[in-house]
């Protein structure tokens, strides 16, 4: 008891100072850290640094240099994103015409500074890449600076080509050609009676059609600055139970959170605010929320829970759930908005065609 307690602390401690973060990978091997609110948290440039300390004075500074341009370069494209995301949803939510094109033509100024912002960045990298390559062909000596006094190269005497015998015949393998037997319908239809159905029947106060699934895990998270505390359970777990009630869909989406007192950094989930769907192929899905439940603990397991009832907002594609690879998947905090990973790609596609299955 005593040492959950000290681990207890001890997380909250880590955990207080930080707020929704974001980690961004650069090409040049540089994290950078971001809150929800896309302001620069931390980066790893001091490591960075320490394992180019063979090179000389000149190439440490210029490497520098260029890690701070491009961590200025990712903090800018981090702001484009969040305004992006925001501006999305603020589409969705116009009524007049006045205000959608009002909205389209921030949406238009943001994506081509972002364009922009992409073009430098390949520049950077180009330029980071240049200075890797050479100062370190000057630490292995393959280059020399102009201090050093460059030799002649030393001519060696040519010594006579002798015939090489012909190469021997190369002999044709014969390939087995790859059989893929299809999935018959019988095992078909069994994969697709495989669903976690909680409920199914008629609804007891419309009297009409419902199937409502069990609850099912969509994605895990936990910051890098906290895996070292979370090795046997992650930070944040976020479940789905989908619900098809008179022809119409809702989701019931729960975000665990293995903290007593992460309602400091993340704040609360409005019912004006909105949850969305990333996908592969560059689409965005707005989830709108219809309910709100209240943040609370669970004493039993030491979790903060969120829970919120939510649908497809107005003029949404339905075909993208049913067809379309998750890439990500995003909530609007109080605090700021925060995107997370999706592995699970057909996660919701498997949901539809659950609660469509007779």
């Amino acid at each position: 008891m005593k040492q959950i307690f000290l681990l207890s602390a001890l997380l909250i401690s880590v955990w207080l100072p930080l707020t929704a973060q974001k980690q961004i990978s650069c090409k040049s091997g540089q994290d950078i850290v971001v809150d929800g609110a896309s302001n620069f948290v931390s980066s790893n440039v001091d490591q960075l640094l320490s394992e180019k300390a063979h090179w000389s004075q000149e190439g440490i500074e210029a490497y520098r240099e260029l890690l701070t341009t491009e961590q200025r370069n990712r903090l800018e494209l981090a702001k484009y994103e969040r305004l992006l995301a925001i501006l999305d949803y603020d589409a969705q939510r116009a009524l007049t015409k006045e205000e959608k094109n009002n909205v389209k033509a921030k949406q238009q100024t943001a994506k081509k500074d972002m364009a922009q912002c992409d073009k430098e960045y390949d520049k950077i990298t180009a330029s980071i890449k240049n200075l890797i390559i050479e100062q370190e062909a000057i630490a292995k000596g393959e280059i020399k600076t102009p201090k050093e006094e460059v030799m002649p190269p030393v001519v060696e005497p040519q010594l006579p080509i002798e015939e090489e015998a012909a190469p021997p015949p190369v002999v044709e393998e014969k390939k087995e050609k790859m059989v893929i037997n299809k999935i018959d319908d019988d095992k078909k239809k069994d994969m697709m009676a495989d669903c976690p159905v909680k409920f199914k029947g008629k609804d007891e106060t419309s009297k009409k059609k419902r199937v409502t699934l069990e609850q099912q895990q969509l994605l895990t998270y936990t910051p890098e600055k906290m895996k070292n505390y979370f090795k046997l359970k992650d930070f944040l777990t976020i479940s789905i139970s989908a619900d098809k009630h008179n022809g119409k869909y809702s989701f019931d989406v729960e975000a665990r959170f293995a903290s007593k007192d992460v309602m400091r950094s993340y704040g609360v989930i409005h019912k004006t605010d909105f949850l969305r769907l990333q996908y592969i192929n560059g689409k965005r899905v707005f989830l709108k929320i219809l309910e709100v439940q209240e943040p609370y603990l669970d004493k039993q397991s030491s979790e903060t829970i969120y829970k919120v009832r939510c649908t497809l907002s107005n003029d949404q594609d339905f075909s993208m759930l049913e067809n379309g690879w998750l890439d990500s998947f995003g909530v609007m905090w109080s605090t700021g908005f925060e995107d997370y990973t999706v592995y699970d790609v057909d996660f919701l596609q498997r949901q539809i065609r659950c609660l469509n299955h007779d």
